[in-house]
């Protein structure tokens, strides 16, 4: 009895007599062919093969330095100082004055950001510095004590990202052609 469902027929070479007993209902005779007895060959583990078995890539004899993208060094430099700054603040090295503000810092880099973007007229990453802009100020009003970052944290963050998309509505939205213009 063949079973109700088989996701694939069952394959039969045509000199296997072991298959011959099965039930025939759905195998497909001579789709697999023989090989050549000598297309696998096993070598030890211990044997190295010749040296024109292997492809080598040709070393250059002069290497030219790499450029280093200013994007990517821009962004490393500031992991690195945003890795020092938390320690510092997780460790209360840090006076009173900076743990209350430092959020500003931030809240001004992504304005700075946003607003370049909207000049380059980059909508994704104008919609990133409003994105990175509303969590600051929604530490802002942590560390000042007006509200808890939590509570804050989802609602400014939703009116960021809708001025934004007003914002690239009104100023990035692509320029009418002539054509559609005199309609």
């Amino acid at each position: 009895m063949t079973p109700p469902f088989r996701s694939r027929p069952h394959i039969r070479r045509p000199s296997d007599p072991a298959d011959e007993d099965a039930d025939n209902d759905d195998v497909i005779d001579g789709v697999i062919e023989e090989e050549p007895e000598q297309a696998l060959v096993p070598m030890a583990l211990s044997q190295t093969p010749p040296d024109d078995a292997i492809p080598r890539r040709r070393s250059r004899e002069l290497s030219l330095p790499r450029v280093v993208r200013p994007d990517v060094l821009f962004v490393a430099i500031i992991l690195i100082l945003g890795g020092v700054f938390f320690t510092l603040l997780n460790t209360d090295s840090l006076s009173e004055a900076i743990v209350d503000w430092w959020p500003l810092v931030t809240l001004a880099g992504a304005a700075v950001y946003a607003f370049g973007a909207l000049l380059r007229r980059h909508a994704v990453a104008f919609l990133g510095g409003m994105g990175v802009a509303g969590i600051s100020l929604s530490l802002l009003l942590d560390t000042q004590d007006v509200a808890p970052f939590e509570e804050t944290l989802v609602g400014i963050i939703l009116v960021t990202l809708g001025v934004a998309i007003m914002v690239r509505g009104l100023l990035l939205r692509p320029a009418r052609s002539v054509h559609h213009a005199r309609r």
